[in-house]
């Protein structure tokens, strides 16, 4: 029997080597701390994409306001009255007409008190969403609450919280993944990836976990080993809160079969994971979706109430002329297409501020480059498995557009809503279509990680400084 004690665990030493200090992992975690904590604080409170929605479904899930309440007319919960003025204070600033924040003000909120006895019925239209992917921002609120329970300090616990959670799932994705690291480390360093990650939405799971679930996919499938079932059950149940996270990314999790059958085993195993994987898409809409409905919840405030919406008599006119809608569709890429895309790299905060055009259109073509140039000598993807990630990534984004299509004013032909944000979870899918072995060569592979990261520092320094002299 061999006894473990205190003298050899303190004996035990983990080399540290020049390449395991400056791993692609350790130097995300390290900038990603750093530039996130900068964001965090410089970014105007309650302004990120509809962080204020996001931050009351925190903070009534925080108070135990499940499931969504019902008053009179309205659907919500009780907000402090504190909460809710400053929060609507951040809303609808003129940035783009020279207004700006004034420090000043700002640090005289931060002095206001919660007061959580003075409350305010919150009539939330976003009231449907699941409470999974506010996990991070509640413990978030928990914990500032003990040291200031001021709006202002509760909005940055939050914000800390998630951004904390980000940063050690991604790490985990980036040591796992087994090619494409400092692709990874790149996109997961994108102003608008930390941006969002610094914020209070459920983009923060989304982001993080389908980071994730490309890195163990890829991991299973690129080895020799065959994959245990520890490591299946793993994988769905990080599928799983995965499609708790934000509604519309349900394929993602099949990216598992890339794996090629010998690593998975028996068929019967893969029609398991199959089925499993069917079963878990629909999970979201059998329990807390079916749960919601069956409230009878009466009234409520509209999203968005400028324009008729209705997806039964939107699908009904789109399935009359199908040939002319499908041609309009495809052109909503053309004349939003660059909208999107920059909204994957740099449109920032509820004014949809864009970080400068120039600067955005190279940082695209250094992403490019360093899908290309981040290649091996030893590891391939085959045909079979470009052709399922290529299918799954650019197969989303179909999804998501048809979606906010169908979501749109009945009889448009303009996708409306759709924002190049919700696209970032599935960028490594996208850039992973470039890897080779073509551009692989001893220079790039011993510099790569000082040059990604010199690079991600200088384009996140210079996001930190726009936010503070753009929206101050």
């Amino acid at each position: 029997m061999i006894i473990f004690g205190w003298k050899q665990l303190a004996l035990y030493k983990i080399p540290l080597t020049r390449q395991r200090i400056f791993s692609p992992e350790n130097l995300f975690l390290f900038i990603g701390y750093i530039c996130g904590m900068l964001m965090v604080y410089s970014n105007p409170p309650f302004h990120s994409n509809d962080e204020d929605r996001h931050f009351y479904n925190s903070y009534f899930l925080s108070t135990g306001q499940v499931p969504p309440r019902q008053h009179e007319g309205q659907i919500g919960g009780y907000l402090p009255v504190n909460l809710f003025y400053i929060s609507e204070s951040f809303q609808g600033i003129p940035f783009n007409i020279g207004y700006k924040i004034n420090r000043a003000k700002l640090k005289e909120l931060e002095c206001t008190p919660l007061q959580e006895q003075t409350k305010v019925f919150y009539d939330n239209p976003s009231y449907q969403i699941n409470p999974v992917p506010y996990t991070p921002f509640v413990i978030g609120i928990w914990s500032a609450k003990i040291i200031n329970s001021n709006p202002i300090h509760l909005l940055w616990g939050a914000r800390i919280a998630g951004l904390i959670f980000y940063l050690l799932i991604v790490y985990m994705a980036i040591k796992f993944i087994p090619i494409h690291k400092c692709v990874m480390m790149a996109l997961a360093l994108n102003p608008m990836t930390l941006f969002q990650a610094a914020s209070v939405t459920y983009d923060v799971m989304n982001i993080s976990l389908s980071f994730l679930i490309v890195a163990l996919a890829l991991r299973y499938a690129l080895r020799e080993k065959q994959i245990r079932k520890a490591e299946m059950m793993i994988y769905v149940f990080i599928s799983l809160i995965y499609c708790f996270a934000k509604p519309g990314y349900y394929i993602v999790p099949f990216l598992f079969f890339v794996i090629p059958q010998n690593n998975i085993g028996s068929p019967t195993k893969s029609l398991a994971m199959f089925v499993s994987l069917c079963v878990i898409c629909c999970l979201p809409s059998l329990t807390w979706d079916n749960y919601v409905s069956s409230l009878q919840l009466k009234g409520g405030r509209v999203l968005q109430n400028d324009f008729y919406g209705n997806v039964h008599e939107q699908l009904q006119i789109i399935t009359s002329a199908p040939g002319a809608f499908a041609i309009h569709f495809l052109l909503n890429f053309v004349t939003q297409g660059k909208e999107w895309i920059i909204g994957t790299m740099g449109r920032l905060g509820y004014s949809y501020t864009h970080l400068n055009h120039t600067i955005l259109f190279i940082h695209g073509l250094v992403l490019f480059a360093i899908s290309l140039l981040d290649s091996s000598k030893n590891m391939l993807l085959s045909l079979r498995q470009k052709m399922i990630i290529g299918s799954i990534g650019y197969g989303n984004i179909v999804i998501i557009a048809v979606g906010f299509f169908l979501l749109s004013p009945v009889g448009s032909i303009t996708i409306y809503g759709l924002q190049g944000r919700y696209f970032i979870s599935l960028l490594p899918l996208i850039f992973l279509l470039n890897f080779n072995r073509a551009f692989w060569n001893k220079f790039w592979e011993k510099w790569k990680n000082a040059i990604i990261a010199s690079y991600s520092c200088l384009l996140l320094g210079y996001t930190v400084y726009f936010i503070n002299t753009h929206f101050y």
